[in-house]
């Protein structure tokens, strides 16, 4: 894991290969758009643009980032152009944009929601690194890499990772740092949506993260030892039982999905008896001697 103060991003910036034109060749404006302004270069061909920075003040929490400025369309998002937007909560990636810039949503420290649209192929480098808030993202289903510690330290960020993606960078999911021993370990309990087989799974397995295919899984197996039994019921059981006291849960996202039988994302007596009637008719079914 790398730390980048402002003097190390600046000297990204200046390293990295950029998805816009240089201030040289690019036309530059400013634009307010419901309360963000947008900084923008117009591209040579006079018909695209592409934002440099959008700045907000507090009362914005809710960005939903124009397909066009200006009369021009948008496609792409340059290098750290929305870091440190500490006010947003939510920010909306439109479809016209194709490239992102490294880093460009870094240190959004109060982003729960994120929309990335459909012409995003590549999610780069740092591109939601350090958003501890994040909880709902949404990614595009022509997306193909997610880059090198895209979602780093996003402990919370609920990731469906779409079938077409073929490469996942080190420490892009479920990875933060560890402060004790300075190493990047394993978010615990933090679970990577997928199809069984894919990268996502690939990923998960090779960092020791929670991996589930929401379309292929054993309901009810909640110690996923392959067998649904009476113990599933019990531990389900007693995480109700902790529930109702107030005391500290011990389920994991998995744990949870496993032993929400009746899908109304709470864990109550009426899962653990599901459980149990599923096993009794598994049961059933098993040869006889």
């Amino acid at each position: 894991m790398k730390f980048i103060p402002e003097i190390a991003a600046a000297a990204v910036i200046l390293t990295a290969v950029p998805v816009y034109s240089s201030a040289a060749e690019a036309d530059t404006r400013i634009l307010t758009v419901d309360g963000v302004e947008y900084t923008f270069s117009v591209e040579a061909d006079g018909n695209s643009a592409v934002i440099t920075r959008g700045e907000a003040d507090e009362n914005i929490t809710e960005i939903s980032i124009p397909d066009t400025l200006g009369g021009c369309t948008v496609t792409g998002i340059a290098n750290f152009a929305f870091q440190g937007s500490v006010h947003a909560r939510s920010i909306s990636i439109p479809d016209s944009v194709k490239l992102l810039g490294t880093g460009a949503f870094m240190s959004c420290t109060s982003l729960t929601e994120v929309v990335v649209g459909e012409g995003i192929a590549v999610i780069p480098a740092d591109c939601f690194f350090s958003c501890p808030a994040l909880e709902k993202v949404t990614l595009p289903s022509g997306l193909e890499t997610i880059g090198y510690e895209a979602f780093f330290c996003c402990p919370n960020a609920d990731i469906d990772v779409p079938e077409n993606v073929q490469t996942i960078g080190e420490n892009a999911l479920g990875m933060q740092n560890d402060p004790h021993s300075g190493t990047d370990i394993p978010v615990y309990g933090f679970l990577i949506k997928g199809k069984n087989g894919s990268a996502a799974q690939k990923y998960a397995d090779e960092n020791g993260i929670d991996f589930i295919d929401m379309l292929n899984f054993e309901e009810g197996d909640i110690d996923f030892d392959g067998a649904v039994t009476p113990y599933d019921a019990s531990v389900a059981l007693s995480e109700y039982a902790r529930a109702s006291t107030g005391a500290p849960l011990t389920f994991t996202k998995k744990q949870k999905i496993a032993a929400d039988m009746n899908r109304n994302n709470i864990i109550e007596p009426d899962d653990s008896s599901q459980i149990l009637s599923k096993y009794a008719y598994l049961s059933t079914l098993l040869p006889t001697a």
